[in-house]
């Protein structure tokens, strides 16, 4: 059954900017039709049934979680390692990109677990022998 926003919002309880943002970023799957969005009912039911998460979670929480400088988290940001956003001068990161932000988490414990080795070593070339 084909459903227009209007529709979705009174069947599945929502707001109109609520079903507008997960179509815009591709959380509910719809199309347009006769300028009006058209979203299957099966869809809509998938996407609003389950109990969502945050779409976004503040720098400060992330860093605290999971132990990153701040700057750390924004030069993440800038450099497109993870996804984030800047809104009324405060940082936020992506929720979906938090699998990134572990990865980030395991490669930091590797380098502080490695060990340097540093000292003189002499290396003798037996084809020109000792001077």
């Amino acid at each position: 059954m084909k459903l227009t926003i209007q529709e979705v919002c009174e069947k599945f309880g929502v707001k109109k900017i609520t079903c507008k943002t997960a179509l815009q970023r591709g959380y509910l799957i719809g199309y347009k039709e006769n300028r009006k969005w058209i979203i299957e009912e099966k869809d809509a039911e998938k996407y609003f049934a389950e109990p969502q998460s945050p779409d976004w979670m503040p720098l400060c929480l992330t860093a605290d979680l999971f132990q990153i400088s701040k700057n750390s988290l924004i030069e993440s940001i800038e450099n497109g390692r993870i996804l984030g956003r800047k809104n009324k001068n405060k940082w936020y990161i992506c929720v979906k990109t938090m699998e990134k932000m572990q990865n980030l988490v395991k490669k930091r414990e590797k380098k502080a677990n490695l060990v340097s080795i540093s000292g003189h070593f002499v290396v003798k070339n037996p084809i020109i022998g000792d001077f």
